[in-house]
């Protein structure tokens, strides 16, 4: 699988993970929030479509708006014994996200070189 494709994938995976937790997943595990989830998800929708078509700087975007959900999945997972294992679940995925991204653009460095 490509890595433009791998990062897609991941980054429909926390874009799924976000209401699932957030909104209908029952305590003590999830909040049953609908306000947090939309709150948490509704900006991850913005670089939504550059990513599905594959664009490098829209995944860049999409990076900076994984830093919110880093730092709560890290307090999820230091606070919560309940719901660190989808926080830690969250934690691997945007950390596979962020690397990709980074090997994707080094890649296309080399090649522009």
């Amino acid at each position: 699988m490509k890595k433009k494709h791998l990062c897609t994938v991941i980054y429909l995976l926390l874009l799924l993970l976000q209401p699932l937790w957030l909104w209908l997943i029952p305590q003590p595990i999830g909040y049953q929030s609908a306000w947090l989830a939309a709150a948490l998800t509704l900006p991850l929708l913005i670089p939504l479509k550059g990513i599905l078509a594959g664009s490098l700087r829209k995944g860049i975007i999409g990076a900076y708006l994984t830093l919110p959900h880093l730092m709560f999945a890290i307090s999820e997972a230091w606070a919560r014994p309940a719901s660190r294992w989808l926080a830690v679940f969250q934690l691997v995925l945007i950390i596979c996200y962020w690397l990709l991204l980074i090997s994707r653009g080094r890649q296309r460095k080399a090649q522009q070189e």
